[in-house]
């Protein structure tokens, strides 16, 4: 990516391109004979196995750099939300259930800027509540969000991304998986991922991940996360990709210490038809905890049918490790989700989604705790810069012990969203 002065005289010197040169030259300068036996590896393969499914697959080309750069292109689309909202537990309590109407007001921002190997999306969200009958708890900061990705390309074969999601909010529902007590809470959440792509068929990924979660109640735990990844994906057919990944996390809790995590798996992802595709993967996760080691299997099952141009499922099962907002300690989560989504038209979606999970500690005493959640959504596109929504959901917490009720959550909300796009697409 190069770009020009202000004075119009031609391109400047572009730090990101040159760096992209020079890891480039530095990884085929050091690993040039490694590179060269797996490319002639993979094209013996080719050949072999695949024969003329090989000429359906071409590698990105570096694309050509105009003679003249192209200025960046840039887009800001400012955005309202107004809801009007039924919540039969404003308190996501287990006994004494409040209700109550609220008006929720939500301005946004998103700003897109593109140019040549560039990407940068950035969002950013506010939220003010208004209660009907319970005016103390109304707040003009009940939830904030920035969410910013950068995307980087410097050459064909080279990818980096760098994101960021800070949140502020006082609704534990919106964004954890916490449902059994209203308080505040801050998470952030930073990603570094890179790949490089050996050939058509062979790409080396990594990823680095920060995540913080931290509550102004202090009888809920405060927890911190550091990720790294690493993984090989091939794709044997235009049908079939194998994957193959190792990962570390560490997992940080107030006042108790930590808990490492080594997992270790393989992914398959087929597609039966143009219309189905589906994707197994199986693993072996080692937890490490104040001296003892434990060892779980990883499992995950995915699968999506496009019935037509109009309706598309999605159905999903994982079985990894993690954690529950605010309790201590590991889970072993079991995760079955699902959706259905009808583009009736160009103007209408309907959305039909729901989950069910199983979370069991790890080395603790703590009991089991299974949460479902069900969401029924109708949108409507009434102009080009105005779209309508109807919304319902239901939340339930159950806590495998005896005498403790379950909490449930019931909210109904109808709402308008105003946008527009600057300069128009």
């Amino acid at each position: 990516m190069r770009s020009a002065d202000a004075s119009g005289n031609g391109p400047l010197f572009d730090p990101a391109r040159e760096v992209g040169r020079l890891c480039v030259r530095s990884v085929l300068s050091c690993h040039f004979k490694f590179g060269l036996f797996l490319r002639l590896l993979l094209i013996h393969l080719i050949l072999l196995k695949a024969g003329p499914v090989a000429a359906q697959l071409s590698l990105e080309s570096d694309p050509a750099t105009p003679s003249e750069p192209e200025p960046p292109r840039l887009h800001w689309t400012p955005a309202l939300e107004v809801v009007y909202e039924y919540d039969d537990n404003i308190l996501l309590r287990a006994v004494r259930r409040e209700s109550d109407y609220i008006t929720r007001v939500t301005p946004g921002f998103n700003l897109l800027v593109e140019q040549e190997r560039v990407k940068w999306v950035t969002d950013l969200k506010a939220e003010f509540a208004f209660y009907r009958d319970h005016p103390d708890l109304s707040t003009w900061d009940r939830y904030q969000n920035l969410h910013t990705v950068l995307t980087l390309r410097p050459s064909g074969v080279w990818t980096f991304e760098f994101g960021d999601s800070l949140t502020h909010s006082n609704d534990p529902t919106r964004q954890l998986d916490l449902v059994f007590r209203r308080t505040e809470y801050y998470t952030n959440l930073l990603n570094l991922k890179g790949s490089y792509r050996f050939s058509p068929r062979l790409t080396l990924e990594g990823e680095a991940i920060n995540r913080i979660n931290q509550f102004k109640d202090p009888a809920l735990v405060d927890v911190s996360e550091d990720d790294l990844a690493a993984g090989l994906s091939y794709r044997l057919t235009p049908l079939d990709t194998l994957s193959a990944k190792y990962q570390y996390r560490n997992f940080q809790f107030e006042n108790r210490g930590h808990t490492e995590t080594h997992t270790v798996s393989g992914k398959e992802q087929h597609r039966f038809t143009e219309t189905l595709t589906v994707d197994g993967m199986l693993g072996v996760i080692g937890i490490v905890d104040r001296g003892t080691t434990l060892n779980y299997l990883l499992v995950g099952l995915g699968a999506e049918q496009r019935y037509s141009a109009t309706v598309v499922f999605r159905a999903d099962f994982l079985r990894d490790v993690s954690v529950v907002g605010g309790l201590s300690g590991t889970f072993i989560s079991n995760t079955l989700s699902g959706s259905v989504t009808f583009h009736v038209t160009q103007w209408f979606d309907s959305i039909l989604a729901g989950s069910w999970s199983l979370q069991q500690p790890v080395l603790s005493t703590r009991s089991d705790i299974d949460t479902m959640g069900l969401r029924i959504e109708e949108q409507v596109k009434i102009t080009s810069w105005l779209k309508g929504v109807a919304n319902y959901s239901y939340f339930r917490q159950n806590f495998h012990d005896e005498g403790v009720r379950d909490v449930y959550n019931n909210r109904v909300f109808i709402g308008l969203t105003a946008y527009t796009t600057y300069p128009p697409p």
